[in-house]
């Protein structure tokens, strides 16, 4: 199937949701970075521009309450990058770390490239939060092991859209302090927050040496193909970190951090523009679309749930995406975002322009239709 849609994509033809990517540019600002500058093309401080780290810093102290210092932001290329040295960091092989579902696929590897033993909770039976937290209480302790170090989890959530709720995220600091668990809280979505205020699991003081947080520049300011994110760090663990930054990628690219810290400098009216951007592609998946699991409240994703429509296995999932692709328009299977979710796929709404997307969800509602009548 991936041959398939790089073929219709080469010529032009499809129409992309699969891919969590955003048709705007980057922020005026970062596309008139310099690379006539000298500096550019040296080595730089292994950890991140100081200035880009005190600017992040600033950010997500105003923004999340996360109590940052310059000395626990660290500049990675994307938070794939800040993630898979926070494998390497926080645990040693054949120790298990929980995630919670559906998730982000790229953690998947991530961990197993480490030689970790990943440990599924789900949400929710439908992929969404419940009423309430205690059956997800319940899964997280059945989960939970001696060898269990670690919890992961995509605050909002990809694949869902949705953020997650105050009692939910009780829930993990109880269980993370019962148990003396590390969390990582992987916040790329964390400044695309639609109505509420967003508010990060480790802004919560009884948590904040045990946790560490990742973001991104490449959602926020569609600086994804650039490669630069970065994580926050407790104190216990940042000489850590440097090492590890050395023996890895050494520092992100010295592009990438003077276009983030572009960024950082953009007008008020700029950043507004983008998120009302993504406002108007959720709103119209969530009037379009009868199947979605949860509407979209962050982020740029929603999932649908198929089994409404009869679909109630991977090979009915994938003859679903098929026939989309016959028309030409590609979804992502739900079964990378977990083991429970062979049922559902995931559409990105910021992929395209709204004239696009609605073209596309016309025609995923016509398959839907035939579908439903088979």
């Amino acid at each position: 199937m991936a041959g398939r849609i790089s073929e219709l994509a080469s010529c032009g033809l499809l129409i992309p949701l699969h891919l969590g990517d955003t048709y705007l540019p980057p922020p005026a600002l970062a596309m008139q970075v310099s690379l006539q500058s000298s500096h550019l093309h040296r080595y730089g401080p292994l950890e991140g521009f100081p200035e880009l780290r005190i600017g992040i810093a600033s950010r997500v102290n105003e923004r999340f309450g996360l109590g940052a210092t310059k000395d626990g932001v660290f500049i990675t290329p994307g938070a794939i990058g800040g993630l898979s040295l926070l494998a390497d960091a926080l645990f040693d092989p054949g120790e298990e770390v929980i995630v919670v579902t559906p998730s982000w696929p790229v953690i998947f590897g991530i961990l197993a490239r480490r030689g970790l033993v990943i440990k599924e909770v789900p949400i929710g039976i439908n992929g969404v939060q419940e009423r309430g937290p205690e059956d997800f209480l319940r899964r997280l302790q059945s989960a939970i092991s001696t060898q269990t170090k670690g919890i992961y989890f995509c605050n909002p959530n990809n694949p869902s859209g949705f953020v997650l709720k105050d009692s939910y995220l009780d829930t993990i600091i109880e269980i993370s302090l019962k148990y003396d668990l590390w969390v990582l809280e992987d916040i790329a979505y964390g400044e695309l927050v639609f109505e509420r205020r967003f508010a990060p699991v480790s802004s919560d003081a009884r948590i904040r040496n045990r946790s560490v947080v990742v973001g991104t520049f490449s959602k926020s300011h569609a600086l994804a193909g650039v490669r630069v994110g970065y994580l926050l760090a407790p104190v216990q663990i940042q000489a850590l970190v440097a090492r590890l930054l050395m023996h890895t990628t050494y520092h992100t690219s010295t592009v990438a951090q003077c276009m983030a810290l572009a960024c950082l400098r953009c007008s008020e009216e700029e950043e507004t523009k983008t998120l009302s951007s993504y406002v108007e592609g959720a709103k119209i998946v969530n009037e379009s679309l009868s199947c979605i699991a949860a509407p979209a409240e962050a982020g740029a994703f929603v999932l649908l749930d198929l089994r409404t429509y009869g679909i109630s296995e991977r090979t009915a999932t994938d003859a679903f995406l098929s026939a989309l692709l016959d028309r030409y328009v590609s979804l992502c299977p739900g079964s990378v975002f977990g083991s429970h979710y062979g049922s559902f796929v995931r559409l990105c709404f910021t992929a395209t322009p709204p004239v696009q997307l609605k073209e596309g969800i016309s025609r995923i509602n016509e398959v839907l239709t035939e579908w439903k009548t088979l």
